[in-house]
């Protein structure tokens, strides 16, 4: 099933294009590998899939959908129920997620808070079950984000965006900066995320090896 289609994107600010044209399709499970060096439009482009572009840049395209949604024409009250509940984003900066001030499963119940009228019983059981599945401690939901190792911080930013079970998971650049192993163990953790969620998964990198 066609999950996204983009046909001839485009991002601008004033003055110049930084985005030339782009076309992508992803099918519902599907990954997809947006590759390329660092400065060649890649972020601005899964950006502007949910309306995430930083002030002065804007976005125009043919087509830009979402299952049977126009992502164009969509008002903002709309599309930020869709990015808390289909289109889930993975930010290489991971801990600017997390607020310092509040324990981590504070800030895990206020996504579900904010997107459901799951009861507190609920929000509690589904908390615990993403981090089972993400091999976390549950005892990582009474610490602060600066209690916590990088590694475990970067999964709990992954148990974040797949509480909702997304339908597309944008994933950009979360394994910049980090050694081989942790590498590796985050790949296998947005494995885990999309086969529990069965989301299409958009990974955004500059690593040919990733």
């Amino acid at each position: 099933m066609l999950l996204l289609e983009i046909e001839e994107l485009r991002v601008r600010t004033r003055h110049k294009e930084l985005v030339h044209g782009i076309d992508l399709r992803i099918e519902t499970g599907e990954w997809l590998a947006v590759v390329g060096e660092s400065g060649s439009g890649k972020s601005p482009t899964a950006f502007s899939i949910a309306d995430l572009l930083p002030r002065g840049l804007r976005r125009d395209a043919k087509v830009l959908r979402f299952g049977d949604q126009d992502l164009l024409g969509m008002p903002q009250k709309e599309m930020r129920e869709l990015r808390g509940d289909d289109i889930a984003y993975v930010f290489q900066d991971y801990q600017a997620a997390f607020s310092p001030y509040y324990r981590i499963g504070r800030q895990l119940d206020e996504v579900m808070r904010s997107h459901t009228a799951w009861d507190p019983k609920r929000r509690d059981e589904r908390a615990a079950e993403v981090l089972e599945q993400l091999k976390l401690p549950a005892e990582l939901l009474r610490r602060y984000p600066f209690q916590v190792s990088g590694g475990q911080l970067q999964r709990a930013a992954l148990a974040a965006a797949i509480l909702l079970q997304p339908r597309l998971i944008i994933a950009d650049e979360p394994t910049t900066a980090l050694d081989v192993t942790i590498q590796a163990q985050i790949l296998d953790v947005i494995d885990v995320a999309q086969q529990e969620t069965g989301a299409g998964v958009i990974m955004i990198t500059h690593d040919l090896g990733v």
